[in-house]
């Protein structure tokens, strides 16, 4: 036989139930909590660092869609000069970056720990290789206008198409000194690419 049970009991105990569930808030002086096997309902919004150890299920998949630009986007810097000593006069310092999937390129940057001073020193970066379409807004940058230890943001072209590498199109980067009278030391290319093959 059934037991009835009393109208403000099942209140109470519907209560209980909810309480259980409901989501967990924290003072914002709170730093540190550890919790396993939580289930998230809704959106999620996590300021600071967070940290994950095992498993993340995704009830929805994450896609291309889901994903900001700025998560799409990755930095390769890669040396254009010798790892150890100084430039040698009436040298080209090359370095082929391929990429390996389809982007676009969103920035160029060039530093220098030394930069060289007098003769003619240039920086390129170019779509495909030594003969391809500059990046940048000028077929070359003065490398004598580097600053020492300090990035110089390049200007990029305006073509978008000089832009867009695909997946099988490597970047080039190059520097290239003249008879300087003070050689450069430590000279870096820095290629921005935002993935558009999502």
């Amino acid at each position: 036989m059934l037991k009835r049970l009393s109208p403000m009991l099942v209140v109470a105990q519907v209560v209980a139930m909810l309480l259980a569930f409901t989501p967990m808030a924290f003072a914002a002086t709170e730093t540190s909590h550890s919790y396993s096997n939580q289930a998230i309902y809704g959106n999620l919004s996590v300021s600071g660092t967070t940290s994950l150890t095992g498993a993340l299920t995704l009830g929805t998949p994450l896609a291309g869609s889901n994903v900001t630009n700025a998560a799409r986007r990755f930095r390769i810097t890669v040396p254009l000069s010798p790892v150890t000593g100084a430039a040698a006069d009436s040298t080209t310092y090359r370095a082929l970056i391929p990429v390996g999937r389809a982007c676009t390129v969103t920035g160029v940057s060039f530093v220098a720990q030394v930069p060289p001073v007098g003769g003619t020193d240039t920086l390129k970066a170019l779509k495909g290789g030594s003969s391809g379409n500059t990046m940048l807004n000028a077929a070359s940058i003065n490398a004598t206008a580097l600053v020492a230890n300090t990035t110089t943001n390049a200007t990029l072209t305006s073509t978008a198409a000089d832009l867009a590498i695909p997946a099988t199109t490597p970047i080039y980067l190059e520097y290239a000194q003249g008879s300087a009278g003070t050689d450069a030391i430590g000279v870096f290319g820095s290629v921005e690419v935002q993935v558009t093959d999502y």
